[in-house]
């Protein structure tokens, strides 16, 4: 969030743990310069996927330290994925996951790395298969 918070100039965004209605306030808050600096910012980090995430939502399992968890599949794409949680996990940390894939009509199961992690959702790269 630190490349946010110096874009725009000003000490807005503190952590990840900020709701949406929250960015969205901030957001309006700005000025018309900073929000065409900002939503540039984001266009150019969109970009950096090498392929575009599909937007679904699938009910997931996934493990950490063997515990299991639900989710949701936010977004998917052969690389990771975003889960919809009920709270932040340690970036870094590896899960193992597993869903039913309707795109193709079989059951994923990947070890994956949490890329990153705010209150309502994990971004996840995925590893290998397991």
């Amino acid at each position: 969030m630190t490349e946010v918070t110096q874009f725009v100039g000003k000490n807005i965004l503190k952590t990840y743990n900020t709701s949406l209605f929250e960015i969205i306030s901030l957001f309006l808050k700005m000025s018309d310069e900073q929000q065409s600096m900002l939503l540039e910012k984001a266009r150019y980090l969109s970009d950096r996927r090498k392929k575009a995430r599909i937007p679904c939502m699938i009910d997931a399992t996934f493990y950490i330290n063997g515990e299991p968890y639900n989710g949701f599949l936010l977004d998917v794409n052969g690389s990771g994925a975003l889960i919809d949680t009920d709270r932040g996990y340690p970036i870094g940390h590896t899960l193992k996951i597993e869903y039913f894939d309707p795109f193709c009509d079989r059951p994923r199961k990947y070890v994956a790395e949490i890329v990153w992690s705010g209150s309502y959702a994990v971004g996840i790269k995925f590893m290998e298969n397991f």
